[in-house]
């Protein structure tokens, strides 16, 4: 099991956070697949970055930065309203300044599709599996097509229902069980955002839940 490492470079950082977040998390942080990710999820969303802002919580010293995501569609879960927050342990605040090893947040003005494990609810990571429930949407400057990528910037050409999780782990760190990232025949293409959505909700059993 992989636990996070905290590295404090001003004072002010409470240990708390690693007995309080660390242990209830933990397990978001293996490998898992897309499957686990869906079932994981409260809400799966494709969304926009429109909004970064670094807060703490009073006198535990705890430092967040959440980012406000606009929704642009939504494949799981009801939203309460058109944008939602991801909170992320970690930031700059003043002189203090908390890290945690292996966060890479959601670039502002980034569009992805985001599988937020517990929305509105304080934890080192808001999303399932860490990195592997953070896909992003880029668009292909020669077809002009929206295609899914990893947040690695691997292009997905097909999620599979049953992976070999161990191997796909071990070629591809930090990528979910389930997508294949290689073509596996001549020509072809990888995953439109359309289309892998399409997929994750016949893995849910059609429509939205």
């Amino acid at each position: 099991m992989k636990i996070p490492s905290f590295v404090r470079t001003s004072c002010g950082v409470l240990l708390c956070w690693l007995a309080v977040l660390v242990p209830s998390h933990a397990s978001s942080v293996r490998d898992v697949t897309v499957a686990e990710m869906l079932a994981g999820s409260e809400l799966v969303v494709q969304g926009r970055v429109v909004g970064q802002r670094v807060e703490g919580t009073g006198g535990k010293g705890g430092i967040f930065t959440v980012l406000t995501l606009e929704i642009v569609d939504v494949v799981k879960g009801t939203p309460a309203s058109r944008t939602i927050e991801l909170r992320y342990l970690g930031g700059q605040l003043g002189d203090q300044t908390l890290r945690v090893s292996e966060m890479a947040l959601p670039a502002l003005g980034e569009q992805g599709l985001y599988f937020v494990e517990k929305p509105g609810r304080r934890a080192v990571h808001p999303l399932y599996g860490w990195q592997q429930g953070h896909l992003v949407v880029e668009r292909d400057p020669a077809s002009g097509v929206e295609l899914v990528k990893t947040q690695q910037r691997e292009a997905i050409y097909a999620i599979e229902a049953r992976p070999e999780r161990r191997a796909q782990a071990a070629a591809v760190p930090g990528a979910a069980a389930g997508l294949r990232l290689q073509s596996a025949t001549p020509g072809e293409l990888p995953l439109d955002v359309e289309n892998f959505k399409q997929q994750l909700r016949r893995m849910l059993g059609g429509g939205r839940q």
